[in-house]
């Protein structure tokens, strides 16, 4: 997996268990931006990455800076009938310079989803 699209102090790489909490607050950060309030739950979230058939190293990717920053997420497993997808960056003004590397982080996540590993 490269990170072609991305500026080179992104990187793109699996996120690990211990990083939930992390992952939830940018996903709520993201519902916020796009829905006016927060739509996931830790609970939501690790429920997801439980799921039969999902294995998170293989599934799920996250962005981040090269401060350590996490500013993209996206998982993508089938689910009956169909693939579910979610892709989550924060184009927040905390981050600095983050809002111009927006459309690079999206674009990347998007790529990424047909290189992960899903099973059923």
């Amino acid at each position: 997996m490269t990170n072609d699209t991305l500026p080179a102090d992104l990187r793109v790489r699996a996120p690990g268990r211990e990083e939930l909490e992390a992952v939830t607050d940018l996903l709520i950060t993201c519902d916020i931006a796009d829905y006016g309030e927060a739509d996931t739950t830790v609970d939501d979230l690790l429920a997801e990455w439980e799921r039969k058939g999902f294995e998170l190293a293989g599934d799920a990717r996250v962005v981040v800076t090269s401060a350590g920053a996490m500013i993209g997420y996206t998982d993508v497993c089938q689910v009956p009938e169909s693939l579910h997808t979610k892709i989550g960056v924060n184009k927040g003004e905390s981050e600095g310079d983050v809002p111009q590397q927006t459309d690079s982080v999206s674009d990347t996540l998007d790529s990424h989803e047909a290189a992960f590993d899903c099973k059923n």
